[in-house]
Parts: C-alpha cells; structure tokens; sequence
C-alpha cells in the first residue's frame, strides 16, 4: 500500500509524504517472534515493483524511517534495487 500527498511548502516548493507499508509476508515463517517474519514470493515481487514504480513517478525519498521488522527491512532493500536512497537517509 502507498499513499503519496503533495503539499506546497510557504517558499512555493511542494513537497511529498509517501507512506509505504511492508510487502506481503510470509505467514509459515513462524520465527521466535513477529518481528523475524520476512517476506514470502510474492512480497519480494511486489517490493521490486513499487520500487519500479517510485522511480517512474521520479519520486525519491529524502529520509526513511523504517520499522527494524525484517519484513520492512527487507521491503525496503527490495525498492533500493531502483530507487536510490543512501544509508545515511534511513
């Protein structure tokens, strides 16, 4: 799930808040807690294509705050495989 807002800020330059929410995870993986579920197939497929997706729009984060979850960990190594965002912005 994405959700994209554009807002103007007062010098006149808009600005976007995208929210992104982990991919699909994979509910057999049982792991000793919640937080160590990765993603199943379909999940890791649909990471890369969102990725894909922010590239085209040419939207490009300027920070991340990511949850430590693997899944979302994992999500967002997935959607670096298109967009650029550097370790020092997550």
């Amino acid at each position: 799930m994405t959700a994209v807002q554009k807002t103007t800020k007062p010098s006149g330059k808009s600005r976007n808040l995208c929210l992104l929410r982990h991919a699909k995870s994979d509910w057999t993986d049982q792991g000793p807690e919640d937080s160590e579920r990765h993603l199943n197939e379909r999940g890791r497929g649909a990471a890369k294509q969102i990725g894909l997706w922010m590239k085209q729009q040419r939207l490009r984060p300027s920070w991340v705050i990511c949850s430590p979850a693997a899944r979302t960990r994992e999500t967002l190594e997935l959607l670096r495989t298109h967009v650029s965002i550097p370790d020092t912005q997550i």
